[in-house]
């Protein structure tokens, strides 16, 4: 009977160990992350076709990948690619606004927290785009690709 509420004893104490470990641990999930949206419009659209603009998100980047330190893919700089072009950018608070014309790029916005928000859908063809920090406000932005 001794033995008994021993073992009892120390599988409580066991599970309890670990209920409190568990409960302490932080848990990095990627749902929690706050995302960007974009909004984009073909710039061609006819007033048939434009009803409202195409809303998406975009996904942080390496938090290496600082505004200071990443490297936009915008025309007129020497390691843009050749026929990715962004033009009209201006911020206002948390937005950043551009039209780029591209074959096959992904649009982004640098936040004021230090983050990279790129858009998880390539665009072709000549767009207007207005990208929203989740946090903070918008820094600049651009668009990777080609």
């Amino acid at each position: 009977m001794a033995f008994r509420k021993t073992l009892g004893a120390i599988g409580t104490t066991t599970i309890l160990a670990f209920a409190a470990v568990g409960a302490f641990t932080p848990m990095a999930n990627a749902a929690d992350e706050p995302l960007a949206i974009i909004q984009a419009q073909p710039v061609h659209a006819t007033a048939q076709s434009a009803t409202s603009p195409l809303t998406t998100t975009a996904t942080p980047t390496d938090p290496s990948a600082t505004a200071e330190s990443a490297e936009p893919a915008v025309s007129g700089e020497a390691h843009a690619p050749q026929n990715l072009s962004c033009w009209n950018g201006h911020t206002n608070g948390a937005w950043f606004y551009e039209t780029c014309n591209g074959n096959s790029y992904r649009p982004y916005v640098d936040c004021s927290n230090g983050v990279r928000y790129i858009s998880g859908a390539y665009y072709g063809g000549e767009w207007n785009f207005a990208l929203k920090c989740p946090v903070g406000n918008a820094v600049w932005g651009g668009a990777i690709g080609n």
